[in-house]
């Protein structure tokens, strides 16, 4: 063996013809594969190398092919590739040949020969000849070659190379009978590369090919879920309608309606889901898919608040499919349908079973102590639910329901007073999240524990660390609501220090104005209504059978008249003295600088760091509150780029002067980055305001009801409420507006003015659909009830008597305007001189 493999390794040598030498080369190339001696195939490599006329034999190329191919079955695709990069393709060799043929041919026609070549030249030609026809029937193996490059380069981890390797594959090869493995090869090489757009033109390239079925599956599949991330919800729709029609028993069907269930859901398009998913079903009872649209019907039915129907679905998919990948999760679901049905305990049984069942690793566990935390914290079970607080950031929540856990633990601990604990949580949340978009928040909820306890200037330190450390961050409002809360904290301990030395001081030494407070209640309310800022400590010492009370109504007739206008000293009062002290100490630990100059302060260094975020947030501010002139011009699309959403809804309000097109996309833009809380109550407010502006009035309308609908303790809710029943009113919806304006006067915690314009807005509805009758009932009951809101009730006066007079009862008219001249606020009505005249007039 050892002596014949010398021997033709002797006879490759360049003395011997290059018939002998390639046989030879060919016969250990045979050889070293049949033994699978891949040093003995590199060492055929590199004699190749050496003499380029091996490079143009077929045989010698052949075996090129197959040495590579068992270089990559050993993984070694660095010599795999090496090799594949030296076979030339067939139509290469055969250009060669062809070459040659024409120069010998045109040498022996010409006679540019010496003549004792000519034989010589004449066997070259025929040699040609012959090689030609061998090549020209030889099978074609350069799209193979292409594919093994391919394939190779992907091996390698040279994924951006390969994907380029099968794209040309496509080009080129356009009817080759692998076409379609060369197309899938080229859509998933594209998705690695992440060259989406690309790979999904040769995806939906390849699905609009009826003859093409091999990958079309896999490929559906795979685009379902770019569309799915991309949020192409109408392709994804078509896609997974076709597949699930032409495979309702295969996977494909399943892996359809998941990725449009779950591109519907997390899209909040789930009405979509409860009026298609159902009826697949009705068509395909057993199909594959049966499980993921119970799923996500279940789902949507929870998103909509059908918690009903939401716990049937969950309870028909565990029984009808128990080996569901659904299966875990619609147990769980089951537990957040009756959370929400407001059954806690059977929630809770719910919960602690599928804890209990459930590995740690399941990414719903941390949830599911979520909603045992909730469910503790409901049952006053303090330190529960803190303990299971605190197991979700161990067990991979998100972070929305790491600030869940942190900020509901927070909220446990400063209703039960445990100050300690919660600055202390609080700040392992800033330590360990300082990036997050709520670590502002967090600075907050330390500042109002501060407030709570007294401790001003502590709070007033959080203010300012909070906007210095957080400022850069536009993610969250939580750094407008720290400068904000700066400025609020500042008035509010100074109004209540204000308002209450007023007061005590009036109290004190008029004795009228002092029977007035302790024996007439409805006065008494009014003063503490239009003087918010005395604090409630005063304002219940002050309620009959208190001490505070007694002592004052022992020196205070009922009858001012008949008192002695007596004056009392404050030192006889400690309960009054002691409020009014800790007052003045908490006035006294404000900052020295008033809040507009420190913001001017911190504005100049903001922009002296480049903090351009910071800036402008407290440029916000200082326009808001301090009345520093901002003009549209000087808000940009820059400024837009730097917004939080709450600075956004500020640079709306001041661009909806001159653009309210412009101004209300800012606000969609505000709603999107923060659909919940007070930013996004506000923008809606204004939206309402602008399509007001416009006369579009029904689009006012559904903007203030989501207010009232998603807001309803925001503190411009009532004043949406009145404008929503304006809107209707102008749309001359006038049902419509009734109701509206009904349901203001049934929120009790909202009694005031706003009834008695409420009331009178009914009866205006009334008259304009010519029912004088009621509408003359609501006008009466709002100057009767309501006098003591004169704006309102003389408005309702001049309508009730304008009735009146066109009855032709002149005589009740004139009652009821003189009914309102003699009440004893009617002097403070704007119409109370229009009022007078009429009833001077008859």
């Amino acid at each position: 063996k050892d002596e014949i493999e010398a021997t033709l390794w002797k006879c490759t040598a360049a003395e011997f013809s290059d018939v002998i030498r390639l046989f030879c080369l060919n016969a250990l190339f045979d050889r070293a594969l049949e033994t699978n001696a891949l040093d003995e195939l590199l060492r055929l490599v590199s004699a190749i190398n050496q003499d380029q006329r091996f490079r143009y034999d077929l045989g010698i190329n052949l075996r090129l092919l197959a040495v590579g191919d068992r270089f990559e079955q050993d993984e070694r695709y660095l010599e795999a590739g090496l090799l594949f990069s030296m076979v030339l393709p067939v139509e290469q060799l055969l250009y060669a040949v062809e070459d040659r043929l024409i120069e010998i041919e045109e040498r022996l026609f010409r006679r540019q020969f010496i003549a004792s070549k000519l034989t010589d030249l004449e066997k070259q030609l025929l040699d040609l000849r012959a090689r030609r026809a061998d090549l020209v029937t030889a099978p074609k193996y350069t799209a193979n070659l292409r594919w093994r490059q391919a394939r190779v380069l992907r091996l390698m981890g040279r994924t951006f190379e390969a994907f380029f390797a099968f794209r040309r594959l496509i080009e080129e090869y356009p009817q080759h009978k692998h076409v379609e493995q060369f197309r899938y090869a080229a859509f998933l090489q594209g998705i690695e590369c992440r060259y989406i757009e690309e790979a999904t033109r040769i995806g939906e390239a390849y699905l609009e090919v009826p003859a093409y079925v091999q990958f079309e599956k896999p490929i559906a599949v795979q685009l379902a879920r770019i569309y799915e991330a991309r949020r192409n919800i109408d392709k994804l729709a078509v896609l997974a309608d076709e597949f699930l029609h032409r495979f309702p028993y295969e996977p494909v069907a399943a892996q359809m309606t998941h990725s449009l269930g779950h591109a519907l859901f997390t899209q909040g398009e789930t009405e979509v889901i409860l009026e298609t998913f159902p009826y697949w079903v009705e068509e395909f009872p057993d199909g594959a898919f049966v499980d993921s649209v119970d799923y996500w019907s279940g789902m949507a039915y929870l998103f909509s608040g059908s918690f009903e129907d939401a716990l049937t679905t969950f309870d028909r998919l565990i029984a009808t499919n128990p080996g569901s990948v659904y299966f875990t999760e619609a147990r769980f679901r089951r537990g957040v349908a009756y959370f929400g049905l407001g059954e806690y305990s059977a929630a809770r049984e719910v919960f602690e079973a599928w804890v209990a069942d459930e590995g740690v690793e399941h990414p719903l566990q941390a949830e599911a102590h979520v909603f045992l935390g909730d469910l503790d914290a409901m049952d006053a079970l303090v330190d529960s639910a803190l303990a299971n607080y605190e197991k979700v950031e161990a067990l991979g929540a998100t972070q929305a329901l790491i600030d869940h856990a942190y900020f509901e633990s927070s909220a446990l601990l400063m209703a039960n007073k445990r100050y300690s604990a919660n600055e202390a949580i609080l700040t392992r949340y800033l330590d360990a999240f300082p990036e997050s978009p709520s670590a502002a928040e967090a600075v907050l909820l330390l500042a109002e524990a501060d407030l709570e306890q007294g401790r001003i200037g502590s709070a007033f330190e959080r203010y300012r660390g909070g906007i210095e450390r957080f400022g850069h961050s536009i993610e969250a409002d939580h750094v407008d609501q720290l400068i904000d809360a700066w400025w609020e904290t500042d008035r509010d301990v100074r109004a209540r220090v204000r308002q209450s030395q007023r007061f005590i001081e009036r109290l004190l030494a008029d004795e009228a104005f002092r029977s007035q407070i302790l024996y007439d209640r409805v006065a008494q309310i009014r003063y503490f209504q239009e003087h918010a800022a005395i604090p409630e400590a005063i304002q219940s010492a002050l309620t009959i059978r208190q001490p505070l009370y007694d002592a004052f109504a022992r020196k205070t007739a009922q009858d001012p008249s008949a008192g002695e206008g007596r004056s009392l000293e404050l030192e006889d009062y400690p309960v009054l003295e002691s409020i009014m002290q800790g007052l003045l100490n908490e006035q006294a630990q404000l900052p020295a600088t008033l809040p507009g100059e420190a913001f001017r302060a911190l504005r100049a260094s903001a922009l002296e760091l480049n903090q351009a975020a910071l800036a402008l947030r407290l440029l916000r501010a200082l326009n808001l509150r301090a009345g520093v002139e901002v003009s549209p011009a000087e808000l940009g699309e820059a400024e837009v780029a730097l917004a939080s959403p709450a600075t956004l809804v500020w640079i709306a309000k001041i661009e909806a002067r001159d653009d309210p097109l412009a101004a209300a996309m800012l606000l969609q833009r505000a709603i999107e980055r923060t659909p919940v809380g007070r930013t996004a109550a506000e923008a809606l407010f204004l939206l309402g305001e602008i399509e007001m502006e416009a006369a579009f009035f029904d689009r006012a309308a559904d903007y203030f009801q989501r207010i009232l609908d998603n807001h309803f303790a925001y503190e411009r809710a009532p004043q949406a409420a009145m404008l929503r029943g304006e809107a209707l009113r102008s749309a001359r919806r006038y049902e419509a507006a009734i109701e509206a304006y009904s349901m203001i006067i049934n929120q009790r915690d909202w009694r005031g003015e706003i009834w008695a314009e409420a009331t009178f807005k009914i009866g205006l509805c009334f008259l304009a659909m010519n029912q004088t009758g009621k509408a003359q009932g609501f006008f009466e009951r709002t100057y009767l009830a309501y006098a003591g809101y004169p704006a309102w009730s003389g408005k309702a006066v001049l309508e009730s008597a304008s009735l009146l007079e066109a009855n032709g009862d002149r005589e009740s008219a004139k009652r009821t305007y003189e009914f309102f001249l003699n009440t004893p606020n009617a002097s403070d009505s704007p119409l109370y001189e229009v009022v007078r005249q009429r009833f001077q007039a008859l």
